[in-house]
């Protein structure tokens, strides 16, 4: 079954609010035709009521005038027929204006809906014209997602593939190898740092925004879901947007990244990145400390006391043992901030169906798996407080002076570098049919919840007019009890 657009949605929902108009206009004319028919009748009963009324006033005063018994009789047997008839056409009368009654409400009814029903196919053909606008941009979308420039960029035979795999690439590669390596591996090691957070903080507000939609879901009925698939599919949407409008523009600002490493092809020799005197002070500060002179005393200085622990090894010396040490705090950094998103990830799950309550009243499970989140994320802060320490109270001054050695516009080369190749990576993973698959999968899950919501509304409506109609005739039945009471009683013809 293919998947239905926001314009299939648009189009179903104002098929649906025509079809109501229909029915409230033949409603509409039912009512009017019936209306009129109550009142023919009315008006017939009313004037043979009226008749029946006069014959019986002037037997009445026949009656009262009769000096013979015998004409009296008969003029009593008269008057009762005409009673029976009176009555009959009273019970008419009745019949005929709640028959009156009953077809104006209708009527009034029927035009209160057919004025809802054509305010609705008025929003809905503003939908329609709406989802006109989105399909075309959606259409385009998916359509440049895996066509043209954007269709050859990615895969393992991609051209972000083939710039991984190309010369410039490997000649930048060469050129930033002059540094020392210990050096590069910091430097790589704090840009993945840096570029790991903003993935993990994307994810993280994705997973709220997900959380979101599943709570307004859940709370909101059929307006919920569509305000949910609406969440998601502005997720899936900005994905694939992005990798749309910025996938060749951040390949080609990769491509020069690399590319601004590598000389001009006309200049030879090849100039090196770092001058022979920057070099050598590198070598320089890569040379491990000096060993202190031991303190004096020898074996006759205090002994240490028994069961004291051992203090921990010094770290590495030198430049190079400085970049060690950096690099270890810095998996340390990146286990901390895994550790961090984990626990929040528990807690948002923990709290998304109710933020009332008090950790101590989650079901237990949930508290446990919160709690042991917790403690990861303290023993990962620990660590990383550990490294911190001896990273900024024995070697960062060494790192530092290092780090300094090499000029700001050579560190910039490496970070352009760094993040062209995690950005072609980046592009030739991904998978631009996912993206466009998710996109039409949200589009149909919202395009779905919307005619759901149509059909709702219309129920509603629906169900709201039998309330109003039914409360209406159980008042105008409450107003004509005593007659309809009376009129039961004496076994009036109804």
């Amino acid at each position: 079954m293919p998947n239905l657009t926001l314009l299939d949605a648009a189009e179903a929902a104002k098929a649906l609010h025509q079809a109501a108009q229909a029915r409230a206009r033949t409603a509409l004319d039912t009512g009017r035709v019936a209306a009129a028919a109550a009142r023919a009748h009315l008006a017939d009963a009313n004037k043979e009521l009226a008749e029946r009324e006069r014959q019986i006033a002037a037997t009445r005063a026949l009656l009262a005038a009769a000096e013979v018994p015998a004409n009296a009789e008969a003029l009593v047997e008269i008057l009762a027929a005409l009673q029976v008839e009176s009555r009959s056409f009273q019970a008419e009368v009745r019949g005929q204006s709640e028959a009156l009654a009953e077809a104006e409400a209708g009527m009034a009814a029927a035009t209160a809906a057919y004025a809802a029903a054509q305010a609705a196919v008025a929003r809905a053909e503003a939908d329609v014209r709406a989802a006109t606008v989105s399909a075309t941009q959606t259409t385009a979308w998916t359509a440049a997602a895996t066509a043209g420039e954007l269709g050859t960029l990615s895969g393992p035979g991609g051209d972000a593939a083939a710039v991984l795999d190309g010369d410039d690439f490997s000649a930048a590669e060469d050129r930033l190898a002059v540094l020392p390596a210990e050096l590069l591996a910091a430097a790589r090691a704090g840009f993945e740092l840096e570029a790991d957070r903003t993935g993990r903080l994307r994810a993280a507000a994705e997973a709220a925004e997900e959380q979101l939609a599943a709570q307004v879901a859940a709370m909101r009925g059929r307006e919920g879901a569509v305000e949910a698939a609406r969440i998601r599919l502005g997720v899936v949407e900005r994905r694939l947007r992005d990798w749309v409008e910025r996938g060749r523009e951040r390949f080609d600002r990769a491509v020069a990244l690399i590319r601004d490493l590598l000389p001009p092809p006309d200049v030879k020799p090849v100039p090196a990145l770092l001058t022979a005197a920057e070099l050598a002070r590198l070598e320089e500060l890569r040379a491990p400390e000096p060993e202190p002179e031991p303190e004096e005393g020898g074996e006759g200085g205090e002994e240490e006391p028994a069961g004291e622990e051992e203090e921990p090894a010094p770290p590495p010396s030198g430049a190079d043992g400085a970049a060690e040490a950096r690099a270890a705090r810095d998996e340390k950094r990146a286990l901390y901030e895994e550790a961090r998103i984990a626990y929040e990830e528990a807690r948002l799950a923990a709290f998304a169906p109710d933020a009332t309550v008090a950790e101590a009243d989650l079901p237990g499970p949930v508290r446990t798996a919160l709690e042991g989140k917790r403690t990861a994320m303290q023993a990962a802060e620990e660590q990383l407080d550990q490294a911190d320490l001896v990273y900024e109270a024995a070697v960062h001054a060494r790192f530092a002076a290092w780090s300094a050695a090499v000029p700001e516009a050579v560190w910039r080369r490496v970070m352009g570098f760094l993040d062209a190749e995690r950005t072609l990576n980046e592009l030739k993973a991904t998978v631009p049919g996912d993206l466009v698959a998710a996109l039409d999968d949200a589009v149909d899950d919202l395009a779905a919840a919307l005619s759901d919501e149509e059909r709702g509304r219309i129920t509603l409506a629906f169900l709201e007019a039998e309330v109003e109609a039914r409360e209406a005739r159980l008042e105008r039945a409450r107003a004509g009890r005593q007659l309809r009471v009376l009129g039961a009683v004496r076994g009036d013809d109804a």
